[in-house]
């Protein structure tokens, strides 16, 4: 007998984006067929007999979903402190002139503790598995200074099947106002040896899901030297970037007083070779025209973390400015900056952010539901440069994909059962939460569920 074939059919309503002009397509009698992992055909409930056909597969194949439920994409956190998770609902101060307090009253402490392997596996299970079941399908991380652990994480998102970028905290300089005994310094050569020996040993383990991601802590706590060291092994392995930027207006004035030869923090960067088609920044707050041209120009993706900015009051950032001039915006949680690893609440807090910002000037158009869809899925894979791998339901992609069931057990959602499609999934955007999250797929396979109604296997 031969291998039992990897093939699931799944029909049913099904929710993705096409485009930022298109973030919100639903498809209410839809097909969509993988195997190993992989979208092989994307079709309507119509087509399925000539389907059945065409593709070699029986009844025992298909999926059907139930009268509440719909799948969607996973959703794309690009914006994760993995070694904070443990401080969550706790480093939120609420000043901006104290988010430096705040990073050295949890943040530096904590990070010493990820020397410790058995701590740092303990505390790295918690985050995949808490956002994995918030519908988190892939997730950029700033894991740790020291190797080992970032190694530890890269196993544990392995084991538990979660798509991920990881990234080893650079930083060979103490912040202003922190005493050097209080952070983990590395020297510069050390810092990029160790850099580069990651990168590589991420690169062996030639892993569908796992990718390395150099990650700069912030121009606050790196050299120029060891800023565009990272810069140059970044080029030499062609892989991705990520950073904090321009995220309060007291930052901005500090790096210029560490880097008088520049003109802004985004010139730094620049300068560094840090700004490339693989790079991520978050915040991108107190950000000039100029420093917006010279994103695009370089092809450089926006973190969005709404939540952390509007806790630590930093300041809004003009999405909508951003990703009018071309420029790729993803949405992040940042915990522990913010206080939960729910997307659904980076959603709405988008929305939020963007209307308080209309508030100020009503010619400002603000995100709808539709726009904050469209960023935690296909924009986020676009701002990871992955927009060809994931974010949607298209033939060749990854299957990573969401089902909800708005009337799960435990479900927060009420309905008077004449809601339409659309009325239902923007009552899960708005109000939704890891509830209606039943099961989680990334890759084709499924790494999560909630006990509830199951699928009806058959026809």
């Amino acid at each position: 007998m031969g291998e039992e074939r990897d093939l699931k059919v799944f029909v049913g309503p099904y929710a993705h984006s096409e485009s930022d002009e298109y973030p919100l397509v639903i498809v209410k009698d839809g097909v969509i067929g993988v195997e190993n992992g992989k979208i092989i055909f994307v079709d309507t409930r119509q087509n399925l007999d000539s389907l059945k056909t065409k593709h070699n597969f029986g009844r025992e194949s298909v999926y059907n979903l139930g009268h509440s439920e719909f799948l969607m994409p996973g959703f794309v956190d690009v914006h994760v402190h993995a070694v904070l998770c443990m401080k969550t609902g706790m480093t939120v101060i609420g000043q901006e002139k104290e988010l430096r307090e705040c990073l050295k009253k949890y943040t530096h402490s904590t990070e010493i503790n990820f020397k410790d392997p058995t701590l740092a596996k303990s505390c790295y299970m918690d985050i995949v598995k808490a956002t994995l079941s918030c519908g988190t399908t892939t997730a950029s991380y700033y894991a740790s200074v020291y190797s080992e652990s970032c190694e530890i994480l890269a196993d544990v998102c392995e084991e538990l099947g979660q798509r991920a970028l990881i990234g080893k905290i650079c930083m060979n300089m103490a912040s202003p106002d922190t005493k050097a005994e209080d952070q983990i310094l590395e020297n510069t050569p050390e810092c990029l040896i160790m850099t580069e020996q990651f990168v590589r040993n991420m690169h062996d383990r030639k892993s569908k899901l796992l990718q390395p991601i150099i990650t700069p802590k912030s121009s606050l706590t790196c050299t120029e030297e060891l800023l565009q060291g990272l810069g140059q092994i970044a080029q030499k392995h062609g892989i991705h970037i990520q950073s904090h930027i321009c995220e309060s207006e007291e930052e901005n004035n500090r790096i210029l007083d560490l880097f008088p030869q520049y003109k802004s923090y985004i010139e730094i960067y620049q300068k560094s070779g840090l700004f490339t088609n693989k790079s991520i920044m978050a915040h991108c707050i107190h950000v000039t025209d100029s420093d917006i041209q010279i994103l695009r120009d370089s092809g450089t993706s926006v973190a969005h973390c709404p939540t952390s900015n509007i806790l630590y009051e930093t300041g809004l950032c003009p999405v909508r400015k951003i990703m009018s001039v071309g420029i790729k915006v993803g949405l992040g949680t940042n915990v522990s900056g913010a206080f939960s690893t729910s997307m659904l609440q980076a959603m709405r807090h988008a929305i939020l952010t963007s209307k308080i910002i209309r508030i100020s000037n009503f010619s400002n158009k603000p995100l709808t539901y539709e726009d904050s869809f469209y960023l935690a899925t296909l924009g986020g894979a676009e701002a990871l440069s992955k927009g060809k791998e994931i974010g949607n339901f298209v033939i060749g992609k990854s299957f990573d994909a969401l089902r909800i069931n708005v009337s799960s057990i435990g479900s927060p959602l009420s309905f008077l059962n004449r809601e339409t499609i659309k009325e239902k999934i923007q009552k899960f955007i708005m109000l939704g939460n890891q509830q209606n999250i039943i099961e989680v797929y990334v890759e084709g396979r499924k790494v999560n569920h909630f006990h509830g109604h199951r699928f009806c296997r058959f026809l």
